[in-house]
C-alpha cells in the first residue's frame, strides 16, 4: 500500500471529479469524530432520517418523498432496482458503466436506449433512469423522455449525480424530479467534490414499494463525514456544494472558451464537470495522459472540467 488512496483510471478513461479537497477544517472535525466513535461495534445511522437532513442541507424539497442514504449513488439505484423487481432497466445508451454493474446484480436484464424513441418499449413494471445532465451526452430532450416514461407507465428514476447542487441548482435538480414525478438520486462525488467518501442520497417518490435501505451500509467514517457536513443546520454541506459549484462553472466556462478558439466542435457542454467534443481519433500528445475519456464508436470525446485540462487547452492554438 501506499500513502496515495487516489484511484488511477485506466488509459482513455476518466471520473471527471473535482480538483479541490475538502478545507482542513472540516476534515479535522471528521478526524475528531472518527476518533471518538467506537470501531468495535457495529455501527450506522437512521438512513431516513439522515436522508432527509442532507437534502434539507443542501435545500432540495423533501415534502411527498421517501429518503434514505446510500453508499454512492451506484448503491442507491441498485437499492431501488433491487426493491422494485423491474423486468428490465432502461439507461441511457453509452452512460455510466456501473448501470451495468447494477443490472448485473440486481439480475435485471439491461436495455440501453439512444432517445425517447426507443423508450415506447418500456412497460409498467420496467424502470427508466433518466440522467440529467446526460454524460458524454444527452440522448434526447430530457422533457420527451420523460414524456415517453409518462406515456408507457414505467417508474422513473432521476439520476442527478452529474448536477451542481448550490441553491439555484438544487432548485432546479429538486422542481425536474417533482414535476415529472420521478424519484431522484443525488451523490457527494460529483455534486460535493467528495468522491472518496461514497454518499449517495435517494428521494423515493412512491411510485412503488418503499426502497429497502441497510442502515449498515455505512462505516465509521462515512457516517463522521456526514456528520460533519450536517452540523449546524448542514450549513458546512451548503457551503461546499456552493463552492463546487462556483469553481465547476468557472472551470467549464473557460474550458468550452479554449475549446471554441481552437477550433473544436463542442456538442455537449451542460455538463459542469465535462465538455464533450467531436473527435474521432484522439490524440494522447494534444489531452494529456488523463483527464479525458474517449468514446470510440460516436466519434466523441469528454475532457475534464480541470484545472490541467482547462490550462492545457487554453494553451492550444
Amino acid at each position: 500500500m501506499s500513502a496515495s488512496y487516489d484511484l488511477v483510471p485506466a488509459p482513455g478513461v476518466s471520473f471527471a471529479t473535482h480538483g479541490r479537497d475538502l478545507d482542513s477544517r472540516l476534515k479535522e472535525r471528521v478526524a475528531q469524530l472518527v476518533l471518538s466513535a467506537a470501531w468495535n461495534p457495529y455501527v450506522g445511522v437512521d438512513v431516513k432520517t439522515a436522508g432527509s437532513a442532507l437534502a434539507r442541507g443542501l435545500k432540495i424539497e423533501v415534502e411527498g418523498t421517501r429518503s434514505s442514504i446510500h453508499r454512492g449513488a451506484e448503491a442507491a439505484l441498485r437499492a431501488l432496482v433491487a426493491t422494485r423487481k423491474p423486468s428490465q432497466l432502461f439507461v441511457p445508451a453509452n452512460a455510466y458503466p456501473g448501470f451495468g454493474r447494477t443490472a448485473a446484480a440486481t439480475r435485471t436484464p439491461i436495455v440501453g436506449y439512444r432517445d425517447a424513441k426507443d423508450l415506447e418499449r418500456a412497460r409498467r413494471d420496467d424502470v427508466v433512469v433518466v440522467t440529467l445532465p446526460g454524460s458524454p451526452v444527452d440522448v434526447d430532450d430530457v422533457g420527451k423522455l420523460f414524456a415517453a416514461s409518462v406515456r408507457c407507465r414505467a417508474s422513473v428514476v432521476m439520476d442527478a449525480t452529474f448536477a451542481l447542487l448550490d441553491a439555484e441548482g438544487a432548485a432546479a435538480v429538486a422542481e425536474t424530479a417533482r414535476s415529472n414525478s420521478a424519484d431522484l438520486i443525488v451523490s457527494a462525488s460529483k455534486s460535493l467534490g467528495l468522491a472518496g467518501v461514497r454518499l449517495g442520497l435517494l428521494l423515493d417518490r412512491g411510485q412503488g414499494d418503499e426502497t429497502e435501505a441497510n442502515p449498515m451500509e455505512l462505516d465509521v467514517f462515512q457516517c463522521a463525514v456526514l456528520e460533519a457536513l450536517l452540523e449546524n443546520e448542514g450549513r458546512a454541506v451548503a457551503d461546499r456544494a456552493a463552492s463546487v459549484a462556483r469553481r465547476q462553472r468557472s472551470l467549464q466556462a473557460r474550458l468550452v472558451n479554449a475549446l471554441r478558439k481552437s477550433g473544436a466542435d463542442v456538442v455537449h457542454d451542460g455538463n459542469a464537470f465535462a465538455v464533450t467534443i467531436r473527435d474521432p481519433a484522439p490524440d494522447e500528445g494534444r489531452y494529456g495522459a488523463s483527464g479525458w475519456k474517449g468514446y470510440p464508436r460516436l466519434g466523441l470525446v469528454r475532457l475534464d472540467a480541470s484545472e490541467a485540462m482547462t490550462v492545457r487547452m487554453e494553451a492550444t492554438r
